[in-house]
């Protein structure tokens, strides 16, 4: 086959699904539980979830504000869209010293993020007013134990 001849392959508009990101855009209460580091017991928790789009239009940040007891935990995250993989990923710094990448694919309002020791599912309801936010952790890729379950609450569209 020559390449006069090769098929064409469609590939996603990276601008249309980055306009999927939307959903997010805003800032966000979240309540739930998460697993304490120190004890490995769940225990309540709370956070402040701001997502903006960084100028240009190809990325969006995000930053959290986590409080669990008497811990504090904050980070960024850079949202974007690889088109020559036709998905999402995510790139998350914190303030313990963490960087973790995730390959992130939406359908129907689901969020899958996945990563080498850590996944999520984030829904998105159909009002876009909540999102449920699950978390779950391992060491082995085998078996996962849960990390943090938070509904966030949109308190400001941006």
């Amino acid at each position: 086959m020559d390449l006069e001849n090769a098929p064409v392959i469609s590939m996603a508009d990276p601008v249309q699904e980055l306009q999927r990101l939307n959903a997010f855009i805003g800032t966000w209460h979240g309540q739930g539980i998460s697993r304490d580091p120190k004890t490995q017991k769940m225990i309540a928790m709370k956070s402040v979830e701001t997502f903006k789009w960084v100028p240009g239009g190809h990325f969006i940040e995000h930053r959290w504000d986590w409080s669990m007891g008497s811990d504090k935990f904050r980070g960024l995250e850079v949202i974007g869209y690889n088109a020559d993989q036709s998905n999402f990923f995510a790139n998350l710094y914190d303030d313990q010293g963490h960087f973790v990448t995730y390959k992130v694919i939406e359908h129907g309002g689901i969020w899958t993020y996945t990563g080498e020791k850590q996944r999520a599912l984030l829904e998105v309801s159909s009002d876009g007013r909540t999102i449920r936010d699950r978390w779950e952790s391992t060491e082995n890729q085998i078996d996962w134990i849960p990390l943090c379950d938070v509904i966030w609450t949109r308190i400001i569209n941006s």
